[in-house]
């Protein structure tokens, strides 16, 4: 029943919604066009805002929509995507600090391209009762395997390797081609 179902996002580009590369656009396109979830269960980042004033209107509309845990939002499910230099939602190695923002949301920055981005923190993404990642390509295949098997080294780098959420219920979907490098009984 989709209307038990509440949606909301990790990240978002500072683009319109009808922009080609935004989040809630791809999300429109590829799933609310073929389910009946109802409008006032989508919440999406308003990207088209001013990014300072919408990380804290989003951060702030996860604290009412949401159960907290220990003051905390928290995300019965959360799914993340990984890019290929260990970033997820918008936060980057160049800009790893923000992932211990004590604020729900910040603005984040595209290291190349420099484009402002509205992102969920570590403190939101690890409350979540459940993460999961979902990740493909041979070229993040390096950065999976330094995750899973050296945790510690790779949390130094990527964001990606500072999901731990406190419920301890991670789980990775990978392709072939991401798993490739992943090898042995611990995987």
């Amino acid at each position: 029943d989709w209307r038990k179902i509440k949606f909301f996002w990790g990240d978002e580009r500072c683009v319109a919604p009808t922009d080609d590369e935004s989040n809630y656009k791809m999300t429109k396109e590829h799933l609310f066009r073929f389910v009946p979830v109802p409008d006032e269960n989508i919440f999406r980042i308003h990207g088209e805002n001013d990014t300072e004033a919408e990380a804290k209107r989003y951060g702030n509309l996860l604290g009412s929509e949401l159960e907290s845990t220990n003051g905390i939002p928290s995300f019965d499910i959360l799914m993340l995507g990984m890019g290929d230099d260990g970033h997820t939602a918008s936060i980057f190695p160049h800009e790893i600090e923000l992932w211990k923002s004590p604020d729900n949301c910040v603005t984040a920055t595209h290291p190349t391209n420099g484009q402002k981005r509205v992102s969920l923190t570590g403190k939101v993404i690890n409350a979540a009762r459940n993460v999961v990642f979902l990740v493909t390509g041979e070229n993040k295949a390096d950065k999976v395997e330094e995750i899973i098997n050296h945790p510690d080294l790779a949390e130094k780098k990527y964001p990606a390797a500072l999901v731990r959420p406190d419920s301890g219920n991670l789980l990775w979907f990978l392709d072939e081609n991401a798993a490739r490098k992943l090898t042995g009984e611990n995987n």
